[in-house]
């Protein structure tokens, strides 16, 4: 089975995504949807029906067991929390919090934007001589 590239022009079918495992039925001979990135399969239309069913049961089965394991993973991280959360708390209280007057990601002293476009000096000068105006 050969991949195809997604926006690639081809027949009229069944093409699989092989990443996201979706079904793109083209009636009339077009373009793929998606990128280069996206790669597709040409499949039958009786293997598409015979795969159906199969996927479905596998979901079917597999649905408890996920379910499952995902309550005994979250209870294990509840357990596991209060014992993290001594150690977040200790390291709180030892990082300095801010100072007041301190300003951090500002630059060193000197440094700045400077105007050195001609145009914006203009514009500056024609704004001040405005403002003295009025």
């Amino acid at each position: 089975m050969a991949r195809i590239s997604g926006g690639t022009r081809v027949e009229s079918g069944y093409y699989v995504n092989a990443r996201s495992l979706s079904v793109v039925n083209l009636p009339t001979d077009g373009e793929l949807p998606g990128t280069a990135k996206d790669a597709f399969v040409r499949v039958p239309w009786p293997l598409l029906l015979v795969a159906a069913p199969v996927v479905g049961g596998i979901f079917v089965l597999a649905y408890p067991v996920v379910g499952a394991a995902m309550m005994v993973v979250g209870l294990a991280r509840k357990l596991a929390g209060d014992v993290g959360e001594g150690a977040k708390d200790l390291a709180a209280t030892l990082v300095p919090g801010p100072v007041a007057g301190e300003a951090h990601l500002t630059g060193k002293p000197g440094e700045g934007t400077k105007l050195e476009d001609e145009k914006l000096e203009k514009l500056g000068k024609e704004i001040e001589e405005k403002r003295e105006k009025r």
